[in-house]
């Protein structure tokens, strides 16, 4: 609205009536009681924030299957929709349109979530390798201590008792596989 009531400066001043349509408020019946491409353009925009209801509306709406170019673009602008407009064309099918944006964006994220599953298994893979590479390294560790445990002993018998390694070895009933681990350390 404007504030001033300078007659200077009304004279200049058209004061038109203004009739605003607004798709999103507007009813399925108020719809059909269009018959021109505006149906087809208003029709796209009410529905475009919905994906459920902008596929049913796109199947039944046949006006979108060759609507012409500039209603095409009202639709791109209005609803910033990235659909492809051959402007040598005399109409656009808008369906089809849509559809191979979708088939594009589909793919599209497919694709980065291969990308995103291949890095996290890589993260995944390599922690994993980490745990049991942590495991391994405490059951060496446990086995190394162990062996370690067993030759003190044997050298404690065979100094206290003067034992052979071999009586030493039976003495504490020791294995005949860690027997040879032993023999090669003492």
């Amino acid at each position: 609205m404007m504030s001033t009531q300078d007659p200077k400066i009304l004279k200049f001043v058209a004061d038109y009536k203004i009739n605003l349509i607004e798709p999103a408020a507007m009813g399925e019946d108020d719809l059909e009681k269009l018959h021109s491409n505006l149906r087809s353009v208003l029709g796209f925009i009410k529905y475009s924030n919905s994906d459920k209801e902008l596929s049913a509306f796109l199947s039944r709406e046949s006006g979108l299957k060759a609507l012409d170019v500039e209603a095409a673009r009202v639709i791109k602008a209005c609803t910033n929709t990235n659909i492809q407009i051959n402007e040598k064309e005399r109409s656009v099918d808008v369906c089809k349109a849509v559809q191979e944006m979708n088939d594009k964006a589909r793919m599209e994220g497919r694709e980065e979530g291969r990308l995103e599953g291949r890095e996290q298994g890589r993260l995944e893979g390599r922690e994993q390798g980490r745990l049991e590479g942590r495991e391994q390294g405490r059951l060496e560790g446990r086995e190394q201590a162990r062996l370690e445990t067993m030759l003190h002993s044997v050298k404690n018998l065979m100094e206290s008792l003067h034992l052979s390694v071999e009586e030493a070895m039976s003495a504490l009933k020791i294995k005949e596989d860690d027997q040879a681990i032993l023999l090669k350390k003492i």
